[in-house]
């Protein structure tokens, strides 16, 4: 089975799972068939719209004593004063309704308020501002979707309809190869900096400080708009890169700091140990002194690189289609928040733990306390 294959079905399990019962946004309206009879009406100082040349006097009148009638030249602007709230229902077609709704995606909440009349020509439908209106006219939804329903067709709506899974399978690949450069460039410069940081020499380690210093009180947000704006706005540079060097900046100048905490941490009689072994000094640091700092660095690494993918989230400002940036595109086609981003936040949550289990090898591997600990589990097992 394939990657992207792999992700549909996830996505379809989380879309069953975890749903609100909302109004399922559709791209043309279904209209409920009303009952035989109109139940008991409440028309008093009720505002009803129509198109103009409408045979009012026919049907209207009989149906809904009583009601004020308002004549419109266009259903478009019927539609947008019903949706604001001066009309309590508005008359009119069917076919020219959905329509509007197309052209007007704002509309389609009015869309479950869609009625058949009962009398009158067949291609007229009355639509209400919300169902209490709808219970005013007397009208009531004879079939009420289930929770499961409403939960398939609103996930088929934001994923499925026009292929936009494919928007966050990008923003996966886009927000996984940022994360590995970005981490990748971050270590070496973390190193290099950790390096120039413990220099012996008087200006180098003043420089390292004022990079770290710099990193520290720099937002990210901030930091990208410079690089993107300024300093590389001349350079036929890709996004990409620019996002890479940020990122890569930021994630350094943390792990500058853990790679020398953790080596200071060592005792340094072990290095001097290592020396009167015969070690040269470089050699005592490679086989004594790092395997040591390693144990102390992979637990804070771990955390850093988590925070390295939360902070592709504010690549989307400078044009990247990341996971987060991917999940609002969709938010903003569909006029429904809650699927794309809670979608995203579970990914997010999926990419972490698969960090964590990762690095939690890596750490088992280094520390002979935990394989041991292993060892004796499988034992027992």
């Amino acid at each position: 089975m394939s990657e992207q294959r792999k992700l549909y079905l996830l996505l379809i399990l989380i879309g069953w799972l975890f749903a609100t019962p909302q109004t399922i946004l559709a791209d043309e309206p279904e209209a409920a068939a009303p009952p035989p009879e109109l139940l008991d009406q409440d028309l008093e100082g009720k505002r009803l719209g129509i198109i103009w040349g409408t045979p009012k006097n026919t049907f209207v009148a009989d149906l809904f004593p009583g009601v004020h009638t308002l004549d419109y030249r266009s259903t478009t602007d019927m539609l947008f004063s019903l949706h604001a709230g001066e009309l309590h229902a508005a008359i009119t077609n069917e076919e020219y309704m959905q329509e509007v709704f197309t052209q007007n995606p704002v509309l389609l909440l009015l869309a479950d308020h869609v009625y058949a009349l009962p009398e009158g020509p067949p291609s007229l439908s009355i639509v209400f501002s919300d169902r209490r209106a709808a219970a005013d006219f007397g009208f009531r939804k004879v079939h009420r979707e289930g929770f499961r329903e409403r939960a398939i067709g609103r996930f088929y709506y934001n994923f499925i309809e026009e292929e936009r899974y494919k928007l966050i399978l990008t923003g996966i690949q886009i927000t996984l190869l940022i994360s590995l450069f970005s981490a990748i460039l971050g270590t070496l410069l973390g190193g290099l900096v950790c390096y120039a940081h413990m220099s012996k020499r008087k200006m180098v380690p003043v420089i390292a400080r004022g990079f770290i210093y710099f990193m520290n009180v720099t937002p990210l947000l901030l930091l990208l708009l410079i690089l993107y704006h300024i300093l590389f706005s001349n350079l036929d540079m890709s996004t990409l890169a620019v996002a890479v060097i940020a990122l890569g900046m930021q994630f350094g100048s943390q792990m500058a700091e853990v790679f020398r905490t953790s080596i200071m941490g060592v005792d340094k009689g072990q290095q001097e140990a290592a020396i009167a072994s015969g070690f040269t000094r470089f050699q005592g640091f490679i086989y004594i002194v790092f395997p040591q700092a390693f144990q102390r660095i992979i637990p804070i690494y771990k955390t850093e690189f988590i925070n390295l993918v939360k902070m592709t989230a504010w690549l989307g400002y400078i044009g990247i289609m990341d996971l987060t940036h991917a999940s609002d595109i969709i938010r903003a086609r569909t006029y429904d928040a809650f699927y794309p981003l809670f979608v995203a936040a579970i990914l997010y949550g999926v990419i972490a733990w698969t960090i964590i289990w990762i690095m939690r090898r890596v750490e088992i591997s280094f520390d002979p306390r935990k394989r041991r600990l292993k060892l004796i589990r499988e034992v027992l097992k």
